[in-house]
């Protein structure tokens, strides 16, 4: 019996310091069962514009390139009006003020002509989708230009008037001066 006492003895602290152990070890080891939550987790996800074309649609994608080139119009018709406006000379007299004003004014007919033209196109229903958005575009940038074209006509028209106006003034400042001129010869 002393056997089968120490025999239990033995067994007892052999599972004592093996359940110890195994403890020690499910302390400092997770359950292979189980993963660490940060693992596991999924990041949720955070849109930026880098990935936002993703999600637009073809729709989306047209409606943004006509802004674009609508904008690139714009910028080139100022661009356009700025140079046109450095590159023409101011007419020197009135004569050539005169040259220009018609030349001006056959030019806006020609632009009113087209876009009445153009507004018979836009009005025909037979037309798709895609030919009415570049019609409609057409008499939108044309439209830009006749109104400039108008403007340009109306500083040309002030333009002559002030030469009219300095070239009556050099003649009236002549006109004295050679009416005494002529008294004392």
């Amino acid at each position: 019996m002393k056997k089968l006492s120490m025999l239990a003895v033995a067994l007892f602290a052999g599972l004592t310091i093996t359940g110890t152990t195994a403890l020690a070890q499910d302390a400092a080891q997770p359950a292979s069962g189980t993963h660490p939550p940060t693992q596991s987790a999924k990041k949720p996800k955070v849109w930026t514009d880098d990935n936002i074309a993703s999600v637009r649609t073809p729709a989306d994608n047209f409606e943004i390139q006509q802004e674009q080139e609508e904008e690139a119009q714009q910028a080139k018709a100022e661009a356009a009006a700025q140079a046109a406006s450095v590159a023409e000379p101011a007419p020197k007299t009135v004569q050539q003020a005169d040259s220009m004003i018609a030349a001006k004014k056959q030019q806006l007919a020609d632009q009113q002509q087209y876009l009445q033209r153009l507004q018979k196109d836009v009005n025909n229903p037979n037309n798709s989708s895609l030919d009415q958005l570049r019609l409609n575009w057409r008499l939108k940038s044309h439209t830009a230009s006749e109104q400039q074209t108008e403007a340009q006509l109306k500083q040309l028209e002030s333009e002559k008037a002030a030469l009219a106006k300095k070239e009556a003034a050099e003649a009236a400042k002549k006109k004295p001066s050679d009416s005494g001129d002529s008294g004392q010869q």
